[in-house]
């Protein structure tokens, strides 16, 4: 049950993100309009900002992010690109070569734009190739004499499926793209020449990635969701009082996946703890990160920003979040989402503990983070005491989510530790009749 679908935008879900497999090679996935979308994925990301924003690494002794392609996958890809003429010189997604010695004005005349250096990106520092999506016509000018252009390099190839399919050909990535349909598998569109290793990634990059237990050369087509929690717009049925999605196989068959694990209750709207008028009880915030997670995060009404969750992957991918009670009384859904001064939270939380103890006794936490403002209404419920919080008969380290840099290297340790929870039959292939 995702109780609050943090979608990336109003109307759509079209993202893409990248994914290493098996063997280690790297994938771009594009998901569209209607997902699926993995939670732990970047939030509205297209192909050119996960390759040239995301992957590139930060080097301390270059001025620019380093994506660290090889002469041959350079030559690639300009083989595969339409050439830049100088007359038709331009700064707006292009190739260009930088000899040594032009590399310190080169770089003066970038530095001199202002910028945070998000619209340059070294893809070969030896051989001086760089990539450059600038709107600046004063710079332009300056820069003529400096660069030498190679190729445009566009990411958006036309308006149908054919050309969108072409907009990375000769990058040393599979691709993988989604149908507008999320019942349908994700597709294979490109098999590299020489696949992209994660060895070439950063370690902060890696720890961004989907991992997928399979390789991206055996496997065409796959179903995101039976690896990952995600959002979508799929078709769901209800299995044993929980939803799956009920998705498509190549084969013309269908599976279910689960969409979590975790036990809501629906409180308000027919205990009548909270209130005294006809007011319904709206969810507040769950979210399940991992199949199987070791991390219990509990957050206030708001729950985890985007900022927070993607800065902290590392701990996010293998974690839940709920947040202190399942819902409060309201009559919007996005009233539920306030400051805890606005409602009485310690009676709310009086009378509403039964989704997070289910669930914590159901995940079994390795830890325990708490935000720092909800942590008052647990202490007056659970005996705290030496980084422990006691829930039942278990007790559990426990750390302040604001705290969380102090003692990163002990909630990481935890973290890794194996899944001691219960789990659910995560992918149900029971029924593989065809739809009618």
């Amino acid at each position: 049950m995702i109780i609050d679908k943090e979608y990336p935008a109003t109307h759509s879900m079209a993202t893409s993100w990248f994914a290493i497999d098996a063997d280690g090679n790297v994938a771009i996935l594009n998901f569209d309009d209607n997902g699926p979308v993995p939670l732990i994925a970047g939030s509205e990301e297209t192909e050119e900002s996960v390759i040239m924003d995301v992957l590139p690494r930060k080097c301390e002794y270059f001025p620019y992010a380093i994506l660290n392609f090889t002469k041959d996958e350079i030559d690639e890809i300009i083989s595969n690109s339409a050439p830049c003429k100088r007359d038709d010189f331009n700064l707006m997604e292009v190739l260009v070569k930088v000899e040594r010695d032009k590399l310190s004005r080169f770089f003066e005349i970038i530095k001199e734009m202002d910028r945070k250096n998000d619209n340059v990106v070294c893809l070969n520092k030896e051989e001086g190739i760089f990539y450059l999506n600038m709107w600046d016509d004063k710079v332009e000018k300056m820069l003529k004499n400096i660069v030498k252009p190679i190729c445009s390099l566009s990411f958006w190839n036309g308006d149908n499926d054919a050309d969108e399919e072409m907009a990375l050909n000769g990058f040393p990535f599979y691709v993988y793209r989604q149908n507008y349909s999320p019942n349908i598998p994700i597709r294979r569109t490109q098999i590299p020449k020489s696949a992209f290793k994660e060895d070439r990634l950063s370690k902060d990059v890696i720890k961004k990635a989907l991992r997928l237990p399979f390789r991206f050369d055996e496997t065409e087509h796959f179903h995101t969701a039976m690896y990952i929690p995600t959002m979508s717009y799929a078709s769901e049925k209800i299995i044993d009082g929980r939803e799956y999605l009920d998705l498509d196989t190549p084969d013309g068959g269908r599976i279910f996946v689960a969409q979590d694990a975790i036990y809501g209750f629906g409180c308000g709207k027919y205990c009548r703890l909270c209130y005294d008028d006809d007011s319904e009880c709206k969810h507040t915030r769950a979210r399940q990160f991992s199949i199987k997670p070791t991390v219990l995060i509990i957050s206030d009404l708001c729950g985890l920003s985007y900022t927070d969750k993607m800065n902290n992957l590392s701990i996010i991918r293998d974690s839940v979040e709920l947040s202190l009670i399942e819902g409060v009384p309201c009559e919007h859904s996005y009233d539920a989402f306030k400051k805890l001064e606005e409602y009485p939270i310690s009676t709310y939380f009086s009378n509403c503990r039964c989704r997070l103890e289910t669930n914590i006794k159901f995940f079994k936490p390795r830890v325990i983070m708490v935000f720092q403002n909800i942590l008052p209404y647990l202490s007056e419920v659970y005996d705290i005491e030496n980084n422990e919080i006691t829930i039942g008969e278990e007790k559990y380290p426990l750390y302040i989510w604001e705290e969380r840099e102090a003692n990163m290297l002990d909630i990481k340790t935890l973290a890794q530790m194996e899944y001691r929870g219960e789990s659910i039959e995560w992918v149900k292939e029971d029924d593989k009749s065809p739809r009618g």
